[in-house]
């Protein structure tokens, strides 16, 4: 039993070197970055406000997106220029009680440019 909680410590104690060490070699651009506009609901895609259930975590394994999308413009950043990542964090998404989820619920300022360049390495699918 000892033995086991050792490991769990030492797992516990290692995980954030782990995690930090993702961004294996990334430079943010020297210019700017994409501008970024505003996400919101259409016809196609209308408002869907529902009570959240839960929320999903989504990570991607980077070297498997640049080999399926890395030619597409989107991934320009994340798949090119020199830079390298692991894991990389997508997002934490709401989800609903059922099989649909909650979509466009509120307006949100948009995410200065300032402020996206200086985390674009730690987040680059955002």
């Amino acid at each position: 039993m000892n033995r086991l909680a050792g490991m769990i410590i030492v797992a516990g104690l290692s995980a954030p070197g782990i995690a930090a060490a993702q961004a294996y070699s990334c430079s943010a651009p020297i210019g700017g970055t994409d501008r970024v506009r505003p996400d919101l609901p259409s016809a196609r895609e209308p408002a869907r406000i529902l009570p959240i259930a839960s929320y999903t975590l989504a990570i991607t394994w980077a070297p498997q997106y640049c080999r399926e999308k890395g030619d597409q413009p989107s991934a320009r950043f994340q798949c090119g220029a020199g830079n390298r990542f692991g894991f990389t964090l997508h997002g934490l998404w709401p989800d609903g009680a059922g099989k649909t989820w909650p979509q466009y619920c509120r307006a949100t300022a948009i995410v200065p440019q300032a402020v996206i360049k200086r985390q674009l390495c730690t987040t680059p699918s955002a």
